[in-house]
């Protein structure tokens, strides 16, 4: 059965500042929710609550109907900066598989299917820290893939990726959903959102503000930031 995620009247505080206000959400297994806001409206803050990496004040978390682990081995998560270990790409892809002991040959299988379909093989035996931005966030991708989560959580996955990688990424998003995964994304970056979300979400200042279809917000959003985010981006593609 899909894995279901429930985020429920979520608020968060760092000191004076409420990061998330009364925040809610649902997804399953099988599609891609995508989270759009400008910086500082809260997504990095609700994936790190869902993934069990913060706690919310108010509220609760649930995957299929449990509280979320830190540690939980259905969950992977692709943060915007990745931390790589002193190791080469490959080792780092291996990482999580080792730790779960898989058998060595189908381990290193899964992280070559991996890797190959990223466009990062031929970058195994180089020290990850000295590859650049776009090749460590291939890698990371690669390295939650090969764990077969079924709750994908990435943070701004694309951003220091060039179109054509961006692309790549995207695809092998679709096609984690495809096969049952159920992927939430946080970016500001529309167009990446209009080719992955089946549904958007739009969070401004921690608070929830609209969501729903991505078809329907893209040709008629529905809140006012919505509207504002769709006009920004429009405005930001004319310019490029």
């Amino acid at each position: 059965m899909p894995l279901r995620l429930e985020v429920q009247r979520v608020d968060k505080r760092f000191a004076a500042r409420a990061a998330l206000r009364d925040a809610s959400l649902e997804a399953r297994g099988g599609e891609v929710l995508v989270l759009l806001g400008p910086s500082g409206s809260g997504k990095s803050t609700l994936l790190r609550c869902i993934a069990g990496l913060e706690r919310p004040d108010e509220g609760h978390i649930r995957l299929d109907g449990a509280p979320p682990r830190h540690d939980d081995p259905r969950v992977g998560l692709v943060r915007q900066r990745p931390a790589l270990f002193r190791r080469t790409a490959a080792e780092n892809v291996l990482f999580g598989l080792e730790a779960r002991e898989r058998p060595r040959d189908e381990a290193h299988s899964a992280a070559r299917a991996a890797m190959e379909r990223l466009g990062i093989w031929e970058l195994r035996d180089a020290p990850a820290r000295k590859l650049s931005a776009g090749e460590q966030q291939r890698v990371a991708f690669a390295r939650a893939l090969v764990l077969a989560p079924e709750l994908l959580l990435l943070d701004e996955a694309t951003a220091h990726l060039d179109p054509a990688n961006a692309l790549l990424l995207e695809r092998e998003v679709r096609r984690q959903a495809h096969f049952g995964c159920c992927v939430v994304a946080a970016t500001h970056d529309l167009p990446a959102a209009l080719r992955l979300a089946d549904r958007v979400l739009v969070l401004a200042e921690g608070r929830v503000c609209e969501e729903g279809p991505a078809r329907s917000f893209f040709a008629k959003p529905a809140s006012p930031e919505g509207q504002a985010l769709l006009r920004a981006g429009m405005a930001g593609a004319e310019n490029l």
